[in-house]
């Protein structure tokens, strides 16, 4: 995972810019991914956008808004949703986490 960009603790949401690549469809992936949506949402995690590259299904792209990174990385370094990831399909060495700006 390669994260870039910082985030400042005055920001009230961060808006965090995914990408990743996937292994299986992306049917697939995306009906694991919609499955987490409700432990997202458990944590203040939003979803903006998640879709795929034109033409490459096999590139994925996520926008969330997050309180805090660390909501963030805690979410993903669960062993459950990290293996629910797996599972669908996610190449870990392949994601990219942008931190933005307004």
């Amino acid at each position: 995972m390669v994260l870039f960009g910082k985030w400042k603790k005055n920001n009230k949401m961060a808006k965090v810019l995914i990408s990743i690549e996937i292994s299986k469809p992306y049917a697939h992936w995306k009906n694991v991914f919609d499955s987490l949506e409700s432990e997202r949402a458990k944590v203040g995690i939003k979803n903006i956008y998640v879709g795929h590259e034109a033409g490459n299904e096999k590139k994925c792209y996520i926008l969330f808004e997050v309180p805090n990174p660390e909501v963030l990385k805690k979410f993903m370094s669960d062993s459950k949703n990290a293996a629910r990831m797996n599972e669908a399909g996610l190449i870990r060495e392949s994601s990219k986490i942008t931190f933005c700006s307004d």
